[in-house]
């Protein structure tokens, strides 16, 4: 730690004495210990007992079982929504339930996430440019699943110098760039991510050695190979989209709305009164 740089300030809580001090008021961009900063401060205004609240809330009527309108999941923040001990699967179970006790069997119009409970500046201040694209720096949201974090995929091709195929997790709402090709055996693989933070496209950039099993099976005319994944962040919403050639970018089609940009519609939805809840 030679280069590195400390600064350390530590009080008593109960009288606010300095007990150790090191570089104290030298300016440092925080590290991971941040985290503990943030958790005194998000326990001192919720509370140890803070439940993060998602919610399943309609305008529309129910006609014989059938939801005539859209449903809308309102979003609070919460970080568990995720594969995680199967977590996910069993919180998408109760909201099934819920709806199968409020009547509904059958949605006929769409299903709106509403991420409107946080800002749109969904990265931290501070965070570098140049590791937008890593999983560690995935956006966060009001209405997030596995942490927004995607798994990109990297295939060789059947023959060195055709193209790889890119496969991202479905829903991760990121375009994908291609400039991956396929190496010879035995080369380095090397595939290097970037993104930019004003956009939801995620250029992939190297080369995937082909497998050297795969490489025999070409001489027979096999075309198998093998997966490479890596992670990347996921947008908050949308659906990822298909592979793309060339410097084309690829961009998110479909997938969850946002209240904030549904219009008149929007604001119709998020009225006072106008929306009923879902018993969850």
């Amino acid at each position: 730690m030679e280069q590195g740089l400390w600064g350390v300030a530590v009080r008593s809580l109960d009288t606010g004495k300095a007990l150790y001090s090191l570089n104290a008021r030298t300016l440092l961009m925080p590290a991971s210990n941040m985290k503990i900063v943030t958790l005194a401060a998000a326990a001192e205004i919720l509370g140890w007992d803070y439940r993060f609240k998602t919610t399943l809330e309609t305008a529309a009527p129910v006609e014989g079982g059938t939801l005539q309108g859209d449903l809308i999941v309102r979003g609070g923040g919460d970080p568990t929504i995720n594969t995680r001990e199967n977590r996910a699967a069993v919180l998408f179970d109760e909201w099934a339930a819920a709806l199968k006790a409020a009547g509904i069997s059958r949605i006929e119009g769409d299903i709106v996430g509403d991420a409107s409970a946080f800002d749109r500046r969904r990265l931290g201040q501070g965070w570098s440019w140049d590791y937008l694209q890593y999983g560690y720096a995935a956006p966060s949201g009001a209405l997030e699943f596995n942490e927004d974090v995607a798994t990109l995929s990297i295939r060789p091709a059947a023959r060195p110098g055709d193209d790889a195929t890119l496969e991202l997790t479905p829903g991760a709402g990121l375009g994908l760039i291609h400039h991956v090709g396929t190496g010879e055996a035995g080369s380095v693989t090397n595939i290097d991510l970037e993104r930019q933070p004003d956009g939801h496209w995620l250029d992939v950039i190297g080369s995937r050695r082909i497998a050297i099993a795969a490489a025999a099976r070409h001489r027979h005319g096999d075309d198998e190979g093998q997966p490479e994944s890596v992670r990347g962040d996921a947008a908050e919403s949308g659906r990822g989209s298909g592979r793309r050639d060339g410097n084309e970018r690829g961009r998110p089609r479909g997938g969850a709305e946002d209240l904030r940009d549904l219009g008149d519609s929007g604001k119709q939805l998020r009225a006072g009164g106008r929306l009923r809840a879902v018993a969850l």
